[in-house]
């Protein structure tokens, strides 16, 4: 396993943009976040590299 996330959660203020995210990442393997727009995606994938 590479990377494991298990119940990530995103606040900006009072806003929770992530809300119990879990995932894992095996080797080789790749992952996509997809979503209505970037409001969903770019803090969870900012969170995980930070």
């Amino acid at each position: 396993m590479i990377l494991r996330i298990d119940d990530l959660v995103k606040h900006y203020g009072p806003v929770r943009a992530v809300d119990g995210l879990s995932l894992e990442i095996g080797q080789g393997e790749v992952l996509g976040l997809v979503g209505e727009s970037a409001a969903a995606s770019r803090p969870s994938a900012s969170a995980c590299c930070a």
